[in-house]
């Protein structure tokens, strides 16, 4: 019988261990990479939208704490971007997540935006369905942002130049 490993390979080849993150060795640019191929919505949308062009978005409507919002779902580099219905059903999910989240805020020199940042991440949620499926449940909510759809090449290179720009200024 073949006993599958604890930890996950990570493409620079490196191992994670969502129960020791602290141990894995990635960096910005592999956070961003990944983000940049992660299709939000289980690709159920019709064009690819990516975890790297939504938190970038995010990053301009949180002013309080614009890396926090940039960095809000990076932990999804590492679990996928799973629908809320399903991830709120599964045993354990938010404790890797936490754990994820404290390593990244630790090794990337940043803090998870304030809870009032759900309510902009709700609403860039409704303008993304608005502009990305043919029959949105929310039209018409704000903000007005313009959803790109960015290859995820463009979404990896936008949202590092933005946590570049977070980080240097």
């Amino acid at each position: 019988m073949i006993v599958l490993p604890r930890e996950l390979q990570m493409m620079n080849g490196n191992l994670f261990d969502v129960d020791h993150p602290e141990r894995a060795v990635y960096d910005i640019d592999l956070v961003a990479t990944i983000m940049g191929r992660i299709c939000r919505y289980n690709n159920h949308c019709h064009y690819h939208y990516s975890d790297a062009e939504h938190s970038y978005h995010a990053s301009y409507l949180w002013p309080a704490n614009p890396k926090g919002a940039l960095m809000h779902d990076a932990p999804e580099f590492i679990t996928g971007d799973f629908l809320s219905p399903i991830k709120q059903r599964i045993k354990g999910f938010k404790e890797i997540e936490w754990r994820i989240e404290r390593d990244m805020e630790t090794r990337f020199n940043y803090t998870q935006p304030e809870p009032a940042f759900k309510e902009i991440d709700i609403a860039l949620f409704c303008r993304e369905e608005e502009v990305l499926f043919p029959n949105a449940r929310f039209p018409g909510q704000l903000p007005q942002v313009e959803i790109h759809c960015w290859s995820p090449e463009m979404a990896t290179e936008m949202f590092l130049q933005r946590y570049w720009e977070l980080t240097n200024g």
